[in-house]
């Protein structure tokens, strides 16, 4: 059957018939977690150009059905504690049907004049979990933790360098200081500021992970001395290896001492601050300049949605510095109400609204205990692990991240084995975790992204691991 007119109500009907079915089954019986197929093969299903004609809805169900779903990582698996994504809501994921049809264009206000407002509040909503000011403060939705780091290093570039956005980096020598452990987005944003890699020093961890602070006060006073300029401290909150959370506080008190700009990124953590049980985790991030966190990690939104957020709202402005006449009228002027002085984008999506929307249904309480019961799993998890004869936790978990190793019969640490498990893992279909590398030692790791995973689950995937360690052994 040939498709509706497109634009026509019977053109949405038909999708809605075709999409919603499938999307409510994403969300039965959870199946196979992810596609037994190797890439190789599942790139043979996708050979070939796409066609000159159309085949209506019937068609696409069928590569839906056959090529695209059942290839697809389950995100509402009950054996999912892999990547720091979240588990979306479906509420929000709806949401996401209809911004998709009402395409707002969220930079501008007369693009989307309602849009901008609900971007507003949702961003003084948030500076007030933090500890801002909510009638000083300011920010952005942006499309996630790379951009609201990129946006935030260049913004306290540019207050210590004001000649840097026309005249480059010619003169003067950069420093800012990050834990050892920091994302690998920082380091990036570095690069593409043109400050160099190199401008991003790193200070030691101890054991727990966390930034030491009589480290990042000898870093600085090196720098000093070697007639460098340092502008910028970056605090983990958390890092991503293990999920450890730096001491804000303390390291926000030496940058106020040496007037150096204080980013914290938080954009894995940041959801915590929904929780009164949890919030400490974060203590002194009131003391920041700016603040990065996802909603599309701890607060349950689909992809993609980060925000950057601003002590001093004058500092949303600072790292770009540009007049655009024919967005914003023939002065240049930003309207008090449009985005795009403050964002790396300007075809931007109201991202916004699946927060501003679930948030308004659910409210910060009840996100605050999603936040809790995911944390509770990774302590499950970790409980489980401690007396286990296959596995062996390398760190007590600070919020909702595990590492751990697997027991080699040799006693030495083996790291082949690890990917090994993992690969089985995948096979057999019943969990998914990742691996990582933390102090040179290759490791298994689990983040509890879902509030509704509890006892059964985590007992769910520590089987499925020693499912697999054992199969791992058994073939040698």
């Amino acid at each position: 059957m040939p498709p509706a007119p497109p634009y026509s109500l019977d053109d949405l009907d038909d999708a809605l018939a075709a999409v919603v079915p499938r999307m409510r089954a994403l969300l039965g019986e959870p199946g196979r977690i992810t596609t037994p197929l190797s890439l190789p093969e599942l790139a043979q299903r996708f050979t070939g150009l796409l066609p000159a004609e159309g085949g209506g809805w019937e068609g696409v169900g069928r590569l839906l059905d056959n090529d695209l779903l059942p290839h697809s990582l389950r995100m509402h698996h009950p054996g999912y504690a892999g990547h720091q994504v979240a588990v979306p809501l479906p509420a929000a994921a709806a949401v996401d049907g209809l911004l998709g049809l009402l395409n707002p264009m969220a930079s501008l206000s007369d693009m989307a004049p309602s849009g901008v407002m609900v971007e507003r509040q949702v961003v003084r909503s948030l500076a007030a979990l933090v500890g801002f000011d909510p009638a000083a403060a300011d920010g952005v939705c942006t499309s996630g933790g790379t951009v609201s780091n990129l946006i935030a290093v260049l913004a306290a570039r540019n207050r210590a360098f004001p000649e840097a956005w026309e005249g480059g980096m010619a003169g003067g020598r950069p420093r800012a200081f990050c834990s050892e452990d920091v994302h690998y987005s920082v380091r990036r944003a570095f690069g593409v500021g043109g400050m160099g890699t190199d401008a991003l020093v790193p200070v030691a961890a101890d054991e727990a992970g966390r930034m030491r602070v009589d480290r990042l006060v000898a870093a600085i006073d090196a720098a000093h001395q070697a007639g460098d300029t340092p502008f910028l401290v970056v605090a983990g909150a958390p890092s991503t290896p293990i999920g450890a959370f730096d001491p804000v506080g303390e390291i926000a008190a030496v940058a106020a001492a040496e007037g150096l700009w204080l980013h914290v990124d938080a954009a894995h953590g940041g959801g915590l601050l929904f929780s009164d049980r949890l919030r400490d985790l974060l203590d002194g991030a009131a003391a920041a300049d700016s603040l990065s966190m996802d909603g599309h990690k701890m607060v349950y939104q689909p992809s993609s949605q980060g925000w950057l957020l601003f002590r001093d709202g004058a500092d949303a402005y600072g790292a770009f510095r540009q007049q655009v006449p024919y967005l914003l009228g023939p002065d240049g002027a930003d309207r008090g109400f449009d985005a795009i002085g403050k964002s790396l984008q300007c075809t931007r999506r109201l991202d916004a609204l699946k927060l501003w929307i679930t948030w308004h249904l659910y409210g910060s309480r009840t996100f605050g205990g999603w936040a809790e019961r995911c944390v509770a799993a990774a302590r499950l998890f970790h409980a489980r692990l401690v007396d286990h004869p296959d596995f062996e936790p390398v760190h007590e978990p600070a919020s909702n991240i595990v590492c751990f190793r697997a027991r080699h019969p040799s006693g030495r640490h083996v790291d082949p084995f690890h990917d090994a498990i993992r690969a089985r893992l995948l096979e057999q279909g019943r969990a998914w975790v990742v691996l990582t590398t933390w102090r040179g030692e290759r490791l298994l790791r689990t983040s509890w992204m879902n509030p509704t995973q509890g006892e059964a689950e985590v007992a769910g995937v520590v089987e499925a691991l020693a499912t697999a360690r054992a199969s791992v052994l058994a073939q040698g």
